[in-house]
């Protein structure tokens, strides 16, 4: 692994923007892997099977993932060797794709995953990559919570979901993965936000310059002075012309949607003086 490259671990609250900014890389050059999921996430297929499989062993969850804190050193150990085994394994051509290395962490193009959960996870895979780099992207917490709750309702009323396809659903584990019950309520998606940023922005004491934070609202307003730093970061090098064209299909009208319906307005006023809601300056938003 000499001539290896670290690679860039992409992270954040689900429905934060991490799908728009991993998109954006791998139109730069970022290779994010083979086989992605549906529904344009951007995420790799082989990752977030083990990072769920990691929660499980927890009992925890992308939607519940108190339980996974209490990780403690042989928890960690067993984990670590089973990933370790699949990071060379059958299943690894379905993130390599064409690329032939005999483990995955032989890769030496810039490469990326990206998976809400592993913001949850990320210690264990820093320990497996102790020179990646972490790139975190953080939303303010009621347009992350109302779209958390939105995507729910329309999974559920969607005409294709038919009865049958919902007993499947229920029956079948990997079916169920991105549903649930929790987040159909704003103020609990709130509270799921919260773990996530907490533990994301906890990860600056343990490795600090691996790591980016990137504010959702500050790259919508002014992406083409955000870009060429997380272009950098990620190892890239672009041409000026290739991240002029990749921001103009950025939509700014997106920030702060929320204040747009008096519903959520009201819940912002319950949770606006919340610490880590003040912390990462969303307290004032309708100042």
């Amino acid at each position: 692994m000499t001539n290896s490259t670290p690679p860039i671990i992409i992270i954040g609250m689900h429905r934060s923007g991490t799908s728009m900014l991993t998109n954006m890389l791998n139109q730069l050059g970022l290779f994010i892997g083979h086989k992605l999921l549906p529904f344009d996430l951007y995420e790799a297929s082989f990752f977030v099977t083990l990072n769920e499989w990691l929660l499980a062993q927890a009992n925890a969850s992308w939607d519940n993932p108190y339980n996974y804190q209490f990780a403690d050193t042989i928890f960690n150990e067993q984990a670590k060797s089973i990933l370790l085994g699949e990071l060379k394994g059958k299943k690894k051509k379905n993130f390599l794709g064409k690329h032939k290395v005999k483990d995955i962490r032989d890769l030496n193009i810039p490469w990326a995953w990206k998976d809400p959960r592993t913001t949850i996870t990320i210690d264990l895979w820093k320990d497996i990559f102790p020179e990646a780099k972490i790139l975190h992207i953080y939303r303010n917490p009621i347009d992350v919570a109302a779209s958390l709750s939105k995507r729910e309702k329309d999974i559920r009323q969607s005409k294709k979901l038919t009865y049958a396809i919902r007993v499947l659903r229920f029956l079948n584990y990997k079916a169920t993965q991105n549903l649930s019950l929790r987040i159909m309520n704003v103020e609990e998606g709130v509270k799921l936000w919260e773990d996530y940023v907490s533990k994301a922005f906890s990860l600056d004491e343990k490795y600090g310059g691996d790591i980016y934070h990137l504010r959702y609202e500050s790259f919508l307003e002014h992406p083409m002075q955000f870009l060429p730093e997380i272009a950098e970061f990620a190892g890239l090098h672009p041409t000026q012309e290739k991240m002029k064209d990749l921001v103009k299909n950025v939509n700014s009208d997106r920030m702060f949607a929320f204040t747009k319906k008096p519903e959520l307005v009201e819940i912002y006023k319950k949770v606006q003086q919340q610490d880590w809601i003040k912390q990462l300056g969303y307290g004032e938003i309708l100042s």
